[in-house]
Parts: structure tokens; sequence; C-alpha cells
């Protein structure tokens, strides 16, 4: 079925799951790995405001239907496990958060992923190994506003609520709003389009 170009990868459901969510959620590893290749978004959230490396982080054991990936192995070397632990959760976050799913993004219940990772140790090398991504405005706190349609990283809250950006300073694509959380910003390109369209319907 992900072979057919009119497949929406990033479909939800009443509860706002998509298929990578409900991939990780059911540990099926082989699945999340296609998902992510043909282009599914890894920061997208659930009704409870979960990523996938929220769901990650629950899932107590992934299995694939592939071949093993590669990567997978050598995260187990920077986390300091054997290759047997290759399906763990902390490993599969690894894998995410290496494909662009974001580490510290807060669920509606105020926490992030790394969290609910249960090791101390595993926590510690993570954040070694990811660290926070600073805002690009104040390089002062953490970033935790994207960027719509490119998902970059790139504000903190506060700036946020003070800055407008027509062009993300990181790949210079045109924006059309900010998102926090699951929460979207509309920003001033996306308001001027909608006026423009209100304005051409009143003429229809």
């Amino acid at each position: 079925m992900l072979k057919q170009d009119s497949v929406q990868l990033d479909i939800k459901n009443h509860q706002k799951v998509t298929p990578l969510l409900l991939a990780v959620s059911e540990g099926h590893l082989g699945m999340v790995h296609q998902l992510i290749a043909k282009g599914a978004d890894v920061n997208v959230v659930n009704n409870e405001g979960n990523n996938c490396l929220h769901l990650a982080a629950k899932t107590k054991r992934f299995h694939s239907e592939v071949e093993p990936l590669s990567i997978l192995d050598k995260f187990c070397e920077e986390l300091k496990l054997g290759n047997e632990e290759r399906y763990s959760d902390v490993v599969v976050a690894c894998y995410l958060v290496y494909h662009g799913a974001n580490l510290y993004c807060n669920n509606k219940s105020g926490r992030t992923p790394l969290d609910l990772i249960k090791t101390k140790k595993s926590k510690k090398i993570l954040n070694m190994l990811f660290p926070p991504t600073q805002c690009r405005w104040c390089q002062e706190n953490m970033a935790t506003v994207t960027l719509q349609p490119c998902g970059d990283l790139v504000l903190c809250k506060n700036c946020s609520s003070e800055m407008t950006f027509k062009i993300c300073p990181v790949c210079r694509e045109y924006t059309l709003s900010k998102s926090e959380f699951g929460k979207i910003i509309f920003g001033a390109l996306f308001v001027v389009l909608l006026t423009l369209l209100c304005g051409i319907m009143c003429f229809v």
C-alpha cells in the first residue's frame, strides 16, 4: 500500500494518530522505517500532545519486518548496549531523533520523551548525543517552536510571541505559520493569504 503515490502518509484518525504514530505504538520498526523513508512527519503529535518519541518510550519492545538496520548497531555502541538491544525503546528513540524527531517536545502533561526514558544512564547519553536546540534569536532559551511548512525548530516560546518570520532562517523557505507542541500559530504570510482569499470570495 505504501507504494501507491496517493497514500496520505500523515492522515489522522479521531485521536489525531497518524500511521507513523500507530506503527511506533505497536512496535513495527520496519513499517516505521518505510513511512519515514516516504516522508512521514516525525514531529506530528496526537490528541495528548505525544510525538513518536513519547510513544517509543512507552513501547517495551520493537520488531522489524525488514533486514536489521545497521544504524541501530551504531546507536547500541553509543549507548554502550549489546546488539541484542537494537530493538529496545531507547535505541529506536535514537533512530527517530536521527531522522528529526524532537526529543524535547512537551506533551499536554508537560513531559518530554526524555522524561519517559527509564534509566538515568540512557537519559544522560541521549542528552549528550542530541543536545537541546537553542533559540536562534535570543541564543539563551531552548527552541520549542517550529516554522511551518519546513518544520525547522528555531524559536523559544518567548521569542515566538514577539517575532514574525516570512522566511525560515535555516532553509530560507517561505513560512506560513509557527507551531508549538501541536498548536498552530498563524504567521504573517498566512494571514495575508487568508485576507486575500476572503477578499476574492466576496466578489464571487
